[in-house]
């Protein structure tokens, strides 16, 4: 049985989907920021996401996009060296723009219009505010 880990971070490459038997996965790494002995240090997951779920969010896990990964955490070796992985169990998108990319512009106004609903019931200047 692996630990739960709960990983908040940046994707560093976009999401792959592939067939692993009849089963299909997405795969996906995290840098994870956190400070040890008041250092940054940043931490790679490899993250593997089975079933529908996860094939139907794939196109939004792309590089930089922000996330909380949850999942079972374990570790693997390979040529003597150590990797973090991530069972996922649920993706959470932040939201946010990867750097570099402008956000959409925001619209103006509460967005309700007198087109639409018909004039204020209210007289503005009957506010005591």
């Amino acid at each position: 049985m692996s630990a739960t880990i709960i990983a908040p971070g940046n994707i560093t490459k976009d999401a792959v989907t592939r067939q692993a038997g009849s089963s299909t996965v997405v795969s996906f790494s995290v840098a994870v920021n956190c400070y040890e002995k008041k250092e940054k240090v940043t931490r790679f997951y490899d993250c593997s996401w089975f079933g529908q779920r996860a094939v139907s969010t794939s196109p939004m896990l792309t590089k930089g996009s922000k996330v909380t990964v949850t999942g079972g955490h374990s570790t693997r070796e390979h040529n003597g060296k150590e990797y973090q992985q991530i069972e996922v169990w649920n993706v959470e998108l932040q939201g946010g723009k990867p750097s570099g990319q402008s956000p959409a512009a925001a619209p103006s106004g509460n967005g309700f219009s007198e087109a639409d609903y018909g004039p204020s019931p209210y007289d503005d200047n009957s506010f005591p505010f």
